[in-house]
C-alpha cells in the first residue's frame, strides 16, 4: 500500500466526511428537536442532486443551478414539514419512520418516473489537480467541498453559539418544556430547525453528485449512513454527528484502497463496534 495512495484517500476521506457531516447533522437536528427519525431527509439529499443535473442540463452553470436547487428543496421541506410531518408530532418513533420511509419510497418513484433509473453524470464546476509533497495530486473539487463543508460546520456552531435565534433552537432541542414556561411559542425554532436541516441535506446532494453518480437510489445509499452516524454519534448531538461523519467519511475512504464494496459495509460495521462499547453513542448520555 503506498503512502502516496494513503494521502490521497485521507484527503478523500475529509471530502466525503463533510458531505456526511451536513446530511447527519440535519437529521440529528430534526430527531432532537421533534424526536422524529425523519427517513425522508435522504429525499431532500436525492432531489437536490437530480435538481442540480437538470437545471445543468437545460444551460445553466453550476453555481446559479446549486442556488436555485437548495432554494427550491428548502421550499420543498418546509412545505414538507407543514402539510406532513407536522400531523406526526407526539407520535411513536416506529410509525414515524413508517411513514416517512413511505414518502421516501414514494418520492423515489417519482424520481424514476421524471429522469428514469439510469445513471447521471455531474461535472464538476471546477476541474484540474493541486500538486502536493510526494508526487501527490489532489483534486480541486475534493478540496473545495472540504473548505464548503468547514464553513458551512463554522457558520453552523457560531449561529448556535451566538446568536439568539440559535441558543432557542438548542434550548428547544434540549428542554422544549422549559420554553414553553418562558412563553416562547415552540413552532418558530421547529419550522427553522427543519428548514436548516432541509438546507444542508440539499447541499450536501450538490457537493456529492459531481464524485457520485446521481441514480434513484442513492437516497437510500445516503440515508442509512447518516442513520448510522447519528446513531454513533449519539442521537440528539450534534457535536456527535459532526466528529462521527469525519471518522467514518476518512475509515470509508481508507478502506476503499482495500476494496471499494468494503466501504460502504466498513460504516455499519463501525456503527456495531461503537454501540457494543458504548451503546447510547460515542457523545450520547445515559
Amino acid at each position: 500500500m503506498e503512502l502516496e495512495m494513503i494521502i490521497w484517500e485521507l484527503i478523500n476521506g475529509l471530502a466525503i466526511g463533510g458531505i456526511f457531516g451536513m446530511i447527519s447533522i440535519g437529521l440529528s437536528l430534526t430527531f432532537g428537536a421533534l424526536r422524529i427519525l425523519n427517513f425522508a431527509h435522504g429525499l431532500f439529499y436525492g432531489l437536490a442532486a437530480y435538481i442540480l443535473y437538470a437545471l445543468i442540463i437545460d444551460g445553466l452553470n453550476f453555481s446559479i443551478s446549486a442556488l436555485l436547487a437548495v432554494a427550491l428543496i428548502t421550499i420543498f421541506g418546509y412545505l414538507y414539514e407543514r402539510v406532513f410531518l407536522r400531523r406526526m408530532y407526539g407520535e411513536n418513533i416506529d410509525y414515524t419512520l413508517l411513514a416517512t420511509y413511505a414518502i421516501t419510497v414514494t418520492g423515489i418513484g417519482i424520481i424514476k418516473l421524471i429522469w428514469g433509473a439510469d445513471y447521471k453524470q455531474v461535472n464538476p464546476p471546477i476541474s484540474g489537480t493541486v500538486n502536493l509533497p510526494l508526487n501527490i495530486s489532489i483534486d480541486i473539487y475534493r478540496i473545495l467541498i472540504i473548505l464548503v463543508s468547514l464553513i458551512v460546520f463554522i457558520l453552523v456552531i457560531m449561529m448556535f453559539r451566538y446568536t439568539n435565534i440559535g441558543k432557542i433552537i438548542v434550548g428547544f432541542v434540549e428542554n422544549s418544556e422549559e420554553l414553553e414556561m418562558l412563553g416562547i411559542n415552540p413552532r418558530r425554532p421547529v419550522v427553522i430547525v427543519f428548514i436548516l436541516g432541509t438546507a444542508l441535506a440539499s447541499l450536501a446532494g450538490i457537493l456529492h453528485a459531481p464524485i457520485y453518480t446521481v441514480y434513484p437510489y442513492m437516497v437510500y445509499d445516503m440515508i442509512l449512513i447518516a442513520f448510522a452516524i447519528v446513531v454513533a454519534g449519539g442521537l440528539g448531538s450534534l457535536m456527535g454527528s459532526l466528529v462521527t461523519s469525519y471518522i467514518f467519511g476518512i475509515v470509508y475512504a481508507l478502506i476503499s484502497i482495500i476494496h471499494t464494496s468494503l466501504s460502504y459495509v466498513s460504516i455499519f460495521l463501525m456503527m456495531a463496534l461503537i454501540l457494543i462499547i458504548k451503546p447510547e453513542g460515542l457523545f450520547g448520555e445515559r
